[in-house]
């Protein structure tokens, strides 16, 4: 009788090796703002902000780019910032008023808003699920001094705040799978944890001074002043290093 011996590797990989390197380009398209310096991603639309005129909220298809809705910004200069959270909340931060406001994600209407003492640069929700699930609260960033506020997202109390590295003018996102914030300067795109340390960082192909960015599904989804929407690959295990790299099965016929 002939006995033939197998040995078949079995690789213990996590869902994220399903994606890319952190920072591959997925897919992109072009954006209706011309300048496109918020970005929020709900399950499925994508919010994309004007700074320039018309000052307008934009709703768009999150794969395809196509335009599905906008409504105008709460404020008619220097919004800049966005973020969602469930429950069709859509965060608006403007610097010109020092003001962050909560909108109705489908009509735009003001359902509340609180004066803050910095300048809304960015805003992003911190959730425990994709689409602003599980949100209670809300950072924002500002740049001079370069921090990260954190604020109950619906009386805008302040929670917590701590310094942040690379100072910015730009949008932020929260990536609940690794625990960053997510923030843009220089062509470089930072992973930064919530103790103000880096953690990842990535060159970023799109340049242009200004940038939205928003996450979800393991993607972020980072604007340019090119009027392009990039998606970009975001694993769930950015800076881990995994505890083995797979197991020997032993298999005898």
């Amino acid at each position: 009788m002939r006995k033939t011996f197998l040995i078949t590797v079995v690789a213990l990989v996590s869902a994220a090796t399903a994606f890319g390197a952190l920072g591959d380009i997925v897919s992109s398209f072009r954006a209706p703002a011309t300048q496109p310096r918020g970005l929020a991603r709900a399950n499925g639309v994508l919010f994309v902000l004007d700074y320039n005129s018309p000052n307008r909220v934009y709703r768009l298809n999150p794969t395809t780019g196509s335009l599905t809705g906008s409504w105008p910004a709460p404020y008619n200069t220097g919004n800049r910032g966005l973020a969602y959270i469930f429950g069709n909340n859509v965060y608006v931060g403007c610097w010109s008023n020092d003001t962050i406001y909560r909108c109705n994600s489908g009509t735009g209407s003001v359902i509340a808003s609180w004066a803050v003492a910095h300048d809304p640069q960015g805003l992003a929700a911190v959730q425990t699920g994709d689409g602003g699930e599980g949100a209670t609260s809300l950072y924002c960033s500002d740049s001079s001094p370069s921090y990260f506020w954190r604020h109950h997202y619906t009386t805008g109390s302040l929670i917590s705040s701590f310094a942040a590295p690379n100072s910015s003018f730009q949008d932020i996102t929260y990536d609940h799978r690794n625990g960053l914030i997510w923030r843009y300067n220089s062509n470089v795109v930072y992973g930064i944890t919530t103790t103000g340390s880096v953690k990842a960082s990535f060159s970023w192909p799109g340049h242009g001074p200004y940038a939205g960015m928003a996450y979800h599904s393991q993607y972020l989804y980072i604007s340019a002043t090119t009027q392009y929407i990039y998606r970009v690959d975001c694993p769930n295990t950015v800076g881990v290093t995994p505890s083995s790299m797979g197991k020997i099965k032993a298999v005898f016929k």
